[in-house]
């Protein structure tokens, strides 16, 4: 501020000269320590102060007063914002940006976030916080603004970029595809073998994206249609699989770029008991009856058989499937072992009692294997073509 000579009332202590004077009723004085002149003050004199007010009630507006203070300055307001690049799809537009900020030592004014791309785009008004934000494609800044006496001022801000993904392009809408992708998934194996008391194994699987629109999905019809088994654009990893066997699909922006199919099997010595492998419990044929007339007197030499001794039931009569479930125009393969005359339900045996033949139901089938009164039967489970869609 600066005070004209002629205005001051200076007045000598033996400390030295003091200057005070009345600026619209308030008494103005040089804060603490007196200033020595070395020649008189005249009226031409022109003197740049740096003054402290004192109000009529004796209210200060700064430190003053003959004993030595500490004065601390208010701290000023502080902030700091971070966000997140990120990558658009193939046929999107935007992609969400990860925003974080905080502040610290705040005025009696607002705090907002806003973004250019499109300039002035609000983002928040709260002091701090962590959200997503959806940026259109290009760069972008994020803004931490607060209000200081009324001025807007930028405390902080962060650079980001939305990019296409890899295989697409920019076409003033959306990131257009234009390379094609393609895509490999393979098991370690073909098939795997389940030991007794166990109902799976396990299997190994590879896969890799070439020239990916979006993130590629690895995914199974079991346990249920669009089961996700692994996120990524390639990768490796033990899959479970269950008795008889397991689909497999490689997707990637809701295209099928591959499938793989393996089986599984019970261990030699086990069979499938429609829980479990279990171990197997022989099975004996009887023999050939024997034939002989109990009335008959051998002397010496063998009589010809002419007593009928009577020909036991079949001992063991069995019918398996290599897949008990199966998708819509997919095929299984039914083994049956018996005795004697034998009959199918649902299929042809030829009338042999042991044989094996492909099947292709259309819908979840039983298949009955009859010699005799003994019988045995298997059943098919058929399940819809999965089709994946991606969220």
């Amino acid at each position: 501020m600066e005070i004209q000579a002629a205005n001051l009332l200076p007045y000598r202590t033996a400390a030295g000269f003091f200057i005070s004077t009345i600026i619209q009723n308030f008494l103005v004085k040089l804060p603490r320590l007196p200033v020595v002149f070395p020649v008189p003050l005249g009226p031409a004199v022109l003197v740049i102060l740096l003054l402290t007010v004192v109000g009529a009630t004796g209210a200060r507006a700064d430190c003053v007063g003959p004993s030595t203070q500490t004065c601390t300055a208010a701290a000023c307001p502080s902030g700091s914002i971070s966000a997140s690049s990120c990558t658009i799809s193939g046929g999107a537009s935007t992609c969400n940006s990860s925003v974080a900020w905080t502040t610290a030592d705040l005025t009696a004014g607002n705090t907002e976030v806003t973004r250019n791309n499109p300039n002035g785009t609000h983002i928040s008004y709260s002091t701090s916080g962590n959200i997503n934000n959806t940026v259109l494609y290009g760069a972008s800044t994020f803004f931490l603004y607060h209000n200081i006496n009324g001025t807007p001022t930028i405390l902080d801000s962060a650079n980001i970029n939305a990019s296409c993904a890899s295989g697409t392009k920019w076409n003033g809408s959306m990131c257009q595809v234009t390379s094609s992708m393609s895509g490999t998934l393979v098991p370690s194996v073909d098939s795997c073998t389940i030991t007794e008391g166990q109902s799976s194994c396990n299997i190994n699987f590879t896969w890799n994206t070439v020239n990916p629109v979006s993130t590629s999905a690895v995914t199974s019809d079991y346990p249920s249609v669009n089961t996700i088994i692994a996120n990524g654009n390639s990768g490796s990893q033990s899959v479970l699989i269950p008795f008889s066997y397991r689909n497999l699909y490689l997707y990637n922006n809701a295209i099928e770029l591959a499938r793989s199919t393996v089986t599984a099997s019970c261990a030699s010595g086990t069979s499938w008991d429609g829980a479990q492998c279990v171990a197997v419990i022989a099975c004996e044929i009887p023999p050939e009856p024997s034939c002989q007339d109990p009335a008959a007197n051998n002397a010496g030499g063998p009589l010809p058989c002419t007593y009928d001794a009577g020909c036991s039931e079949p001992g063991c009569v069995d019918i398996s499937a290599d897949k008990t479930a199966i998708v819509s125009g997919d095929s299984a393969v039914l083994t049956w072992i018996g005795e004697g005359y034998c009959t199918g339900t649902n299929f042809d045996n030829g009338g042999l009692p042991s044989g094996s033949t492909t099947v292709s139901p259309t819908a979840t089938t039983t298949y009955t294997f009859t010699c005799g009164s003994q019988s045995d039967q298997v059943t098919i489970t058929v399940n819809k073509k999965p089709i994946f869609e991606e969220n």
